[in-house]
């Protein structure tokens, strides 16, 4: 009966172990691809405008490869990236990540010295699924 318990304890322990474990790797699984902008605003929900009052265009295109190297596909630049629980880190730029899933991710710039920091921006992505 004790090496039942015991072995049943072991079991829950491995089960959790892999799962967190599994957990862990999903974000750093899950943004590699290559993204595309569609939506970029104010943390508050604002967009931005720029000169003469122009919206902010989304351009940005990025592609996460699984060795730690993201490129910005349309100026042609690779950084190095990592995603520590739920920030990412783009060479020294830190984002929250707000989503990710297999088709959208959202990021928010954010500031340790200012975390709410109202005119960070928030990005939207949409995966580019490449249809071969």
């Amino acid at each position: 009966m004790k090496k039942t318990k015991v072995l049943g304890a072991f079991l829950v322990v491995l089960f959790v172990s892999c799962s967190c474990s599994a957990q862990s790797d999903s974000k750093e699984d899950l943004i590699i691809g290559e993204w595309k902008a569609y939506k970029k605003e104010l943390r508050g929900g604002k967009v931005e405008t720029i000169d003469g009052g122009k919206e902010y265009k989304a351009d940005d295109h990025m592609g996460f490869k699984a060795d730690g190297i993201v490129e910005n596909i349309r100026f042609e630049l690779s950084f190095p990236y990592r995603v520590e629980g739920k920030f990412l880190y783009i060479n020294r730029e830190k984002f929250l990540i707000e989503e990710l899933t297999e088709k959208r991710l959202i990021i928010v710039q954010h500031s340790d010295e200012m975390p709410e920091d109202p005119l960070a921006f928030r990005s939207y992505y949409n995966k580019v699924i490449n249809e071969d």
